[in-house]
């Protein structure tokens, strides 16, 4: 379903080891990794979009809170996450698709019941 979200030579950074993700199949292949054994729930809120002149291009930043479950390290915590994304878009025959992606996180570092961390 990615495809249908990033252009077929679309880049992404996620930070860390996903930073330097190049085509569609990168993507696909290091987002499906960061998941494998996780839960998560991603809130997307507000979207601000700014189409270009040309009408093909557009930027898009969109705010998003992660609440992800089953980390290994963080065995019986929620950690929670807070960001956005940075999105250069382009319209394409199939419909609009990310061209490269930034995600920025924002406030503290992972928040959440970390205390239970080590009990």
């Amino acid at each position: 379903m990615l495809s249908k979200v990033f252009a077929p030579n679309a880049s992404a950074n996620y930070t860390g080891y996903l930073s330097d993700l190049n085509g569609l199949s990168a993507i696909q292949t290091g987002l499906a990794a960061s998941v494998a054994g996780v839960y998560s729930q991603h809130l997307l809120g507000t979207t601000v979009i700014n189409i270009h002149g040309d009408r093909d291009h557009a930027n898009s930043t969109t705010y998003f809170q992660a609440s992800l479950f089953g980390i290994p390290y963080f065995v019986g915590s929620v950690v929670y996450l807070y960001g956005y994304y940075a999105d250069n878009v382009e319209r394409a025959t199939e419909g609009w698709r990310i061209s490269k992606r930034q995600l920025v996180f924002q406030g503290p570092g992972y928040v959440g019941n970390l205390s239970l961390v080590g009990m």
